[in-house]
């Protein structure tokens, strides 16, 4: 049987973080303060998607850290697709491989072209329309 995994973005510290569902517990936490730029009270992280791996690789995806094409087995343990957050401090979109077997996420990239949105509150993707 495979694990339920709930992933919320953190708006007050920028963070992802593991729910329980039947717990009501928060079993894990990835700070991103140290990735993102520094931002006031209230303007975390607003959003947050999961985009699988076979999307990536099919678009395109560049990996900001090695300047090639998003690999997937240079993270391994990550989950088989990057997370997308959205900021709201800038309005900027940054992708994350969460390395669900260790204690802090390695950030990937993100893509300067989903830069400046009005409102990243709702980000998702939808393999239909990207």
């Amino acid at each position: 049987m495979r694990t339920k995994l709930l992933l919320l973005a953190a708006a007050p510290l920028p963070a992802v973080e593991r729910f329980d569902p039947a717990t009501g517990a928060i079993t894990r936490e990835w700070n991103l303060t140290a990735d993102l730029p520094p931002v006031a009270a209230n303007s975390g992280l607003e959003g947050i998607t999961f985009v699988p791996d076979s999307y990536l690789t099919a678009k395109g995806f560049r990996d900001e850290h090695t300047g090639a094409a998003y690999d997937p087995a240079t993270y391994p343990n990550h989950g088989g697709g990057l997370f997308l957050v959205g900021l709201e401090a800038n309005g900027s979109i940054y992708a994350y491989a969460i390395l669900l077997t260790v204690a802090a996420g390695g950030s990937v990239t993100y893509d300067d072209t989903l830069t400046g949105i009005a409102s990243n509150s709702g980000v998702r993707c939808e393999s239909f329309t990207g």
